[in-house]
């Protein structure tokens, strides 16, 4: 399984807000452009401008319920605002290009990096062709370069907000020892495992493992060797499943599996194959790591809790019966 890294870099929270305020910005300042074009006889610079105030209002509405809409952001903004700003340098020269500066900085705030990047050096050569064309050429080499360095900065700016966000994401999100998931987001990750399951009717199982005896380990070897033991049974756990599963450290030796498409029969191989793993790491001096584990697959009747409930009372079987064995 790849890291659980890789499941944050996702679209941030703060990209509804911001295109929220992008999209409220326009058509604030846009709507008086827009009636004045009509009112001046330049109907094809006011139709574009009203598609882009019309698309900023739909965005600003689905940002308002708190809804990203990826699809009118990239097929109908951007391509909207490059092609009004575009038209505005030919109709009004000079007058026309400064639309341009916030066009390269808005295109970053309403789509995720990487994908913001590439359409600004889409917008920008497009733009800057045109500048090209109808600018005087010492207007012009002035402008594309002003052009160049606002774009630069607006992707130095992001970047970094990009990069802060996923770095305290992660520090929320996931365990330092291990590198798995902590209980942040044990939650609604079981909420959205149940509803997933119930919509397409595939079937999801749980693993709940506890170390056994650790509090021995810490006791005898001391906690920097515990840390060690943690870490190495973290890495079983990062390199053993799908992408699509979701390993956690739940406690201080215990641990959680979210298992999508799969139902009990599987789920009690992969808990079999773990306990073998961890009891051939060879960490401790003349002594086995050995674990109990407990395994429920979500059935109908079942809700979050019922289920969870189910897979610790196995686990709890588990370890009274004798330890270093999964009960179903």
């Amino acid at each position: 399984m790849k890291s659980p890294n890789n499941k944050i870099d996702e679209i941030p929270e703060f990209l509804v807000k911001s295109t929220q305020w992008v999209a409220l910005a326009s058509v604030v300042i846009l709507l008086p452009f827009c009636i004045g074009n009509f009112i001046q006889g330049r109907v094809l610079l006011a139709g574009l401008t009203t598609i882009v105030v019309s698309v900023c209002v739909v965005n600003f509405w689905y940002c308002w319920r708190g809804v990203y809409c990826y699809g009118i952001n990239l097929f109908a903004v951007v391509p909207a605002i490059t092609v009004a700003i575009t038209v505005a340098i030919f109709q009004l020269d000079v007058r026309g290009s400064y639309w341009a500066f916030l066009g390269a900085f808005s295109i970053y705030y309403i789509l995720p990096e990487k994908l913001a990047w590439k359409m600004n050096v889409v917008f920008v050569g497009i733009v800057c062709l045109a500048a090209y064309q109808v600018l005087e050429m010492p207007v012009a080499i002035r402008f594309i370069a002003i052009l160049l360095g606002t774009s630069f900065f607006a992707f130095a700016a992001i970047h970094e907000i990009y990069r802060q966000h996923f770095k305290l994401k992660k520090q929320v999100i996931l365990d330092p020892l291990t590198h798995l998931y902590n209980r942040f987001l044990l939650q609604d990750s079981l909420e959205n495992a149940v509803s997933r399951s119930r919509r397409t009717g595939n079937p999801v199982s749980l693993i709940m493992l506890d170390l056994d005896h650790f509090k021995a380990v810490n006791d005898e070897f001391g906690h920097d060797m515990g840390d060690r033991v943690l870490k190495a049974v973290g890495g079983i756990l990062s390199h053993n499943f799908r992408v699509s599963d979701m390993p956690f450290r739940i406690g201080g030796e215990e641990f959680l599996i979210i298992l999508y498409d799969t139902n009990s029969k599987g789920c009690l191989e992969v808990a079999r194959k773990l306990q073998e793993e961890i009891g051939h790491l060879s960490i401790l001096p003349d002594r086995s790591i050995t674990a109990s584990i407990g395994i429920s697959t979500l059935l109908p009747d079942m809700d979050r809790e019922a289920w969870l409930k189910k897979c610790d009372e196995n686990l709890y079987r588990a370890k009274n019966s004798g330890r270093n064995r999964v009960v179903v």
